[in-house]
């Protein structure tokens, strides 16, 4: 065989070679696509949405006294603040946070700050008027729903949720929350 010839079968290979593994990875990127689609629609189907129920549950407070949280026909409106201390973005919603409590509370709202992971006995108050504590009985609670963190809830007096935002708020985000009033 002529050196020409191999030397232009040889190209003619890595070229077919070439296009095999560039078709390959177009079908392979076509699939992860549609799999981080279909996870990321999973994922929030798992995370609270309005119409979904709440738990009713009991909280911790730093002193260890327990305050049950109940939902039924005379429960007034909850706002939940769900927060954590390993969350890195969770001091950046705080001031809004104090914003919209005092306006909740002063419309008979029950608002209420809870951490995930602890709270100790002598934490300073983070929100006037709003206690911050822990969930008593995480076996009661759905955490796969409260995984996304900062978390801002508006529950109805039956537990149904009607307004739900993960992350921090942006005006508009605040206003629409603001409008439940």
């Amino acid at each position: 065989m002529s050196v020409w010839l191999r030397a232009h079968g040889f190209t003619a290979f890595l070229a077919l070679a070439c296009a095999a593994l560039g078709a390959q990875v177009l079908v392979l990127s076509r699939e992860n696509h549609t799999l981080k689609t279909a996870r990321a629609a999973e994922t929030n189907a798992a995370l609270y949405q309005p119409g979904d129920a709440f738990f009713s549950f009991e909280l911790r407070a730093g002193d260890g006294a327990l305050r049950p949280v109940q939902f039924g026909e005379r429960a007034p409106r909850t706002l939940l603040f769900v927060t954590a201390e390993a969350c890195p973005i969770c001091p950046q919603i705080v001031p809004r946070w104090q914003e919209i409590a005092p306006h909740f509370l002063a419309a008979g709202a029950r608002v209420l700050g809870v951490r995930l992971d602890r709270v100790d006995a002598e934490a300073e108050p983070w929100i006037a008027g709003v206690p911050l504590e822990v969930f008593a009985d995480l076996t009661r609670v759905p955490l796969s729903k409260l995984r996304t963190l900062p978390l801002t809830v508006l529950v109805d007096g039956a537990g149904v949720v009607e307004w739900v935002h993960y992350g921090t708020l942006s005006d508009a985000r605040l206003a629409e929350l603001m409008a439940y009033l």
